[in-house]
């Protein structure tokens, strides 16, 4: 919201990076924790269940010359700065949010089960 806002001007031609470096995870880290948050949810808990993951090689999935990036940790040290802000939430409970308002949103327009 402050970049949103911009008082001041502060952020006017600036570029800032917004996220918690201490969420550094793997593709499949952060897949597992969503598989295992999904089987809790009484809708998602069947086909959470089907779910198997498949090891590949980088080089086997993508095109010839894909250069991935094994760690994308965000510099947010100007957006500190500047911004007076800071990450309060991790990856845990950042997911779980994300379950509950898609959940919530998925409830109100087809009366799903809770």
């Amino acid at each position: 919201m402050k970049i949103i806002t911009n008082a001041g001007g502060v952020a006017c031609g600036r570029i800032y990076n917004i996220g918690n470096p201490t969420n550094d995870l793997s593709i499949r880290k952060l897949a597992s924790m969503m598989l295992a948050l999904a089987a809790e949810y009484a809708e998602y808990r069947d086909n959470a269940a089907k779910v198997r993951f498949v090891e590949t090689t980088a080089n086997a999935y993508h095109s010839p010359g894909y250069q991935g990036v094994r760690s994308r940790v965000p510099k947010i040290a100007d957006t500190m700065r500047e911004l007076d802000w800071a990450p309060r939430i991790d990856m845990a409970s950042a997911l779980r949010r994300i379950f509950d308002a898609y959940r919530k949103h998925v409830v109100d327009a087809h009366g799903l089960p809770e």
